[in-house]
């Protein structure tokens, strides 16, 4: 029942999207975040279909045999995330739900599902949002959690920005309040970690 529910939610924000980009060929950042006012319910989709047109739109453009413009791609990642988290919806109000289930001792029990066992700290500092989530966390957490990757990614940056505590704290000196995220390279790097565990640690993100 609960399947069929999902296809059916799925089936209307398709048909929501495919009729805004009927009439806006070429839609701005601002028009898709309209659309996620209008429709609130299909904020995660609308937010996923914004983030692949983009990414799309970027192999159409230029050669697809040229470097990858890594600025411009995370700014197109970045404009996905903020339809979301600027945005307040059900979703947000779901994943902090979700979020709030795995806290404390729990984190140890999905840090093992997650191949994460080594460092529970580090997957709370991603949960917390301090931290940025490595590339090939972000499905396997969105799917625990029930919800889309830009949705998640943009609850997370969310969250970073409501706390006016230090991001992270280093091994050596004072912590420090940081104004972004704390790299997860760099977060595992300056972990108490084997050499084996960081590189596989690494690899996550590679």
């Amino acid at each position: 029942m609960t399947e069929q529910r999902d296809e059916g939610i799925a089936a209307r924000a398709k048909e929501v999207i495919a009729a805004f980009l009927a009439t806006n060929p070429e839609p701005s950042t601002e028009k898709w975040k309209r659309l996620i006012e209008q429709h609130n319910e299909f904020a995660g989709e609308i937010a996923d279909a914004a983030l692949l047109r983009t990414r799309v739109k970027h192999l159409v453009d230029e050669d697809v045999e040229a470097p990858l413009n890594v600025e411009a791609f995370n700014a197109s990642v970045s404009n996905a995330i903020n339809l979301v988290h600027k945005t307040p919806s059900p979703i947000a109000s779901h994943i902090e739900q979700r979020v709030a289930e795995v806290r404390g001792p729990a984190v140890r029990k999905l840090a093992d599902e997650l191949g994460l066992g080594a460092a529970p700290a580090l997957l709370n500092s991603v949960l917390a949002g301090t931290v940025t989530a490595p590339k090939k966390l972000l499905e396997p957490l969105a799917d625990k959690f029930e919800t889309s990757v830009a949705a998640l990614l943009g609850f997370l940056v969310s969250s970073f920005h409501r706390q006016p505590v230090p991001s992270f704290k280093a091994k050596q000196g004072k912590p420090e309040v940081a104004v972004e995220q704390t790299a997860w390279a760099d977060a595992v790097l300056a972990s108490d970690l084997s050499s084996e565990q960081t590189k596989e640690l690494l690899e996550l993100d590679a």
